[in-house]
């Protein structure tokens, strides 16, 4: 590099500019769940590209920010991307890729799910968190807590067992340039699709709604050609796994689990 750069830790005056060059990338904020290490958003001015600043910021966050998590950190990248994570420690752990389509005025009529309840934030929380764990390996209520801020397309919905145990979940938020779904999680392939099919009901004002699948679950492909949502770009689940530790002795949970992650959260490339 050919300028003396300094790395610290953002502050809140910070935000402004990383929203502006999220929107000009079309990238958007990861949350960041317990126990398991996420990067999720990695950019560098275009005037510093090419010099070494992205390593350097990386290897800061790494070293000094997520260097304890047990199960390593994980990341979704763009297939282009994946040599640079490479060279800093990461393996390809699991490929998705994104579907999309168009919401149309007949969606709002899927409304009519009865099974598919919407979360109520003051008996839910604990209950969806717990079951996101058991799938993400990630315990993050507050991350689950955002949706109940009465935002415009911002949901989560749940199917509940008549013993009262999670059969199923999803959610959806309002990005910039589209509705994005995800999680969905379903001991079934018919619970994902009525999970989904309620949230397209959800979406107002029309619009793309995108998502991201595992290529491993093919029930979720099948469900979601099904109701119009095309192929459109691939990723890749990367993840550095802890010193000394391989990958083997600890995937990530989301591996043992690609049968009921029909949809996976980070909907973010890197």
């Amino acid at each position: 590099m050919g300028s003396k750069l300094v790395i610290r830790d953002a502050v809140a005056s910070d935000v402004a500019s990383y929203i502006e060059w999220g929107l000009a990338e079309g990238w958007n904020i990861t949350e960041y769940p317990s126990g398991i290490g996420h990067i999720g958003y990695v950019i560098v001015g275009k005037e510093w590209r090419g010099q070494g600043v992205g390593t350097a910021l990386l290897r800061h966050t790494l070293d000094n920010h997520l260097a304890a998590c047990g199960l390593g950190v994980a990341l979704y990248s763009a297939v282009e991307e994946v040599p640079f994570y490479e060279n800093l420690g990461f393996h390809v752990e699991r490929k998705a890729f994104r579907m999309s389509r168009p919401t149309t005025l007949e969606d709002a009529k899927l409304s009519e799910r009865k099974a598919v309840k919407a979360m109520n934030p003051n008996t839910d929380l604990e209950k969806i968190a717990q079951f996101d764990a058991t799938l993400s390996g990630s315990y993050r209520p507050g991350f689950w807590a955002q949706f109940s801020k009465g935002k415009t397309n911002h949901g989560v919905f749940l199917v509940v067992g008549e013993a009262g145990e999670m059969l199923g979940l999803g959610a959806l938020r309002s990005m910039t340039f589209s509705t994005r779904v995800g999680p969905i999680y379903a001991k079934s392939a018919g619970i994902a699709e009525a999970i989904l099919l309620k949230l397209l009901s959800q979406v107002e004002g029309g619009g793309p709604v995108t998502l991201d699948t595992f290529t491993d679950n093919a029930e979720a492909i099948e469900t979601y050609g099904k109701h119009g949502l095309t192929r459109t770009t691939d990723t890749f689940l990367l993840r550095r796994p802890p010193v000394k530790e391989t990958m083997v002795e600890h995937e990530h949970p989301s591996s043992r689990n690609l049968q009921k992650i029909f949809a996976i959260t980070s909907l973010d490339f890197n």
